[in-house]
């Protein structure tokens, strides 16, 4: 009986450390699923949430996120909103060093007024918790694919007027709701009480992830490599520096063994497929003529 508790305590605690944010993570729907992302209905997310298999905003083969409402002025899913809850967009974004968030999004049919809100509790009934929401980013329809950085630090949130009197800094530390959206007014429930713009309206999203910087790119010195996503779940993006030649790239894991490998001549960027790796700590190198370089990532 002792040993079944333990087993079952252990599971409690691995599925509550999985369900908590980590800074740089990204959600980049490689591994065709909407990673959490739901319109609450599970028939309605059925049929109006897919999941392309290509043409992202990294172009052929990058797969994304795409949520069409149904253009009925009422009813499930008719509203241009969608939401994570209780999964990997809860938790203490303050204490993770998370301030903005970033993503890929391209409008169709319509114009979006893109928002980002969060909540200290999960919001079925709407009004009981104190909820806050970003200023709107209009992205133009038939603009094709934009990146976008949302800031969420405190001062850049705005407070709902109903709610438990918490403060935007204390909803970020204790986030059970995050929600992407395209909302005109300034407000979480929108019109008649009800979240996202009523009208017509498709939104693919692509890249959502929890920045720990406002800039669009790291600073880094030209001969230094780069890595994306971080942490990665199916696919491990590496940039090299301009004219790298004679390049070889390995990974070890945490033990020093190594698990992957491959050389290279002369190449912008290659993609590492690390969907079946074990989760964890591995370490990336990077050797070229001169030069070694080495890199952590973590697999989740």
């Amino acid at each position: 009986m002792k040993t079944k508790l333990l087993i079952l305590s252990l599971l409690l605690m691995t599925s509550v450390s999985f369900a908590q944010v980590v800074a740089n993570q990204v959600d980049d729907f490689e591994d065709n699923t909407p990673q959490s992302w739901t319109v609450g209905n599970p028939f309605v997310a059925q049929n109006q949430i897919s999941l392309p298999t290509d043409g992202g905003p990294d172009g052929s083969g990058d797969q994304f996120f795409r949520y069409t409402t149904t253009g009925a002025p009422n009813g499930q899913g008719s509203r241009c909103l969608v939401f994570s809850t209780g999964a990997q967009w809860s938790g203490d974004f303050i204490g993770q060093g998370i301030v903005a968030i970033k993503l890929n999004v391209r409008a169709n049919v319509r114009d979006l007024s893109l928002r980002v809100g969060f909540s200290d509790e999960t919001t079925e009934s709407f009004l009981p918790t104190t909820q806050v929401v970003t200023d709107p980013i209009t992205i133009t329809a038939g603009s094709g694919w934009q990146e976008v950085i949302i800031s969420i630090q405190p001062s850049d949130l705005n407070v709902l007027a109903f709610g438990d009197g918490a403060t935007p800094a204390e909803v970020l530390a204790n986030v059970a709701e995050m929600r992407i959206f395209s909302q005109t007014l300034e407000d979480w429930t929108g019109e008649a009480g009800i979240p996202g713009d009523p009208t017509p309206r498709s939104m693919d999203l692509d890249n959502v992830t929890a920045s720990t910087t406002l800039s669009t790119t790291d600073i880094l010195s030209a001969d230094e490599f780069s890595i994306s996503p971080n942490p990665a779940t199916s696919k491990l993006n590496v940039y090299l520096p301009k004219n790298s030649k004679n390049t070889t790239i390995s990974v070890y894991d945490v033990l020093g063994k190594r698990v992957f490998s491959k050389s290279l001549d002369v190449l912008a960027s290659t993609s590492i497929d690390v969907s079946n790796w074990n989760s964890g700590v591995y370490i990336i190198r990077i050797s070229s003529d001169n030069t070694t370089q080495t890199k952590r990532f973590v697999k989740q």
